[in-house]
């Protein structure tokens, strides 16, 4: 009964919302717990140019947003890969080219400014950014970024304050200066329980099928026990394996 209830709770669209309301005490140092995962959303296009200035000429308002990245245990992640994607100023995505789509690296310190334009409202959505990071894992972390103060916050079924920039300087144009703070796992691979080479649904199973057992194959975070942590992991790295 309670496979059936976790399969029913976890495979609707309100799977990650769920999910990832559980994470927020699975460790004592708030500055290093993982950062909250988010949907991929269905725009995100491999193999973008590389390049961390996403503006086109005459782009208003813009957007000047710090990075920084570190693993579970507090240290820089240096050169980590940051993938980015969003909607321009009018809230609408570039589906065949490269429009507000780029990838960049982390500094050896693992720091990194992307300069863009905050985006639009694309329907039935905030105004949100998508990201991608890696380290040195195969584990490629997704989620999105938020921005405070924004009416559409309150309707958008994605959204949540864990993920939202720290504003910095806002000037009279609405230009804005702001900061988000990663935290990434960095210590196992890709979290393919069946060796399929993709994280997706038949794992997902298997943890259920798991819950609560100590050394058990969907343990993907090797503490000794299937719990939430290993669902952010699996939630967290959905999709192919690279």
């Amino acid at each position: 009964m309670f496979r059936i209830a976790l399969i029913s709770m976890f495979l609707t669209s309100a799977a990650l919302a769920t999910t990832t309301a559980l994470f927020t005490d699975r460790t004592n140092d708030p500055l290093c717990t993982q950062t909250r995962p988010d949907v991929e959303g269905p725009y995100w296009i491999p193999d973008s140019p590389q390049r961390s200035n996403l503006r086109d000429p005459g782009d208003a308002p813009m957007l000047d947003l710090y990075f920084s990245v570190v693993d579970q245990d507090c240290g820089p992640i240096p050169n980590a890969w940051i993938d980015i994607w969003h909607a321009d100023a009018d809230g609408d995505y570039d589906k065949k080219g490269w429009g507000y789509r780029g990838h960049h690296f982390a500094d050896g310190a693992g720091y990194s400014i992307l300069e863009t334009v905050i985006p639009g409202l694309y329907p039935g959505r905030t105004s949100h950014i998508h990201v991608k990071v890696q380290g040195d894992s195969p584990s490629i972390f997704t989620t999105q970024l938020y921005f405070p103060d924004v009416p559409e916050n309150d309707d958008d079924f994605f959204y949540h304050p864990d993920l939202e920039v720290s504003v910095i300087e806002v000037d009279a144009d609405g230009n804005m200066i702001a900061e988000f703070h990663f935290v990434v796992e960095d210590r196992h691979g890709c979290p393919d329980i069946n060796g399929d080479n993709y994280v997706n649904v038949s794992d997902l199973l298997t943890i259920i099928d798991q819950w609560g057992l100590a050394n058990a194959p969907a343990d993907v975070n090797d503490d000794d026990i299937v719990d939430v942590s290993d669902l952010l992991m699996v939630v967290g790295n959905w999709g192919e394996c690279e």
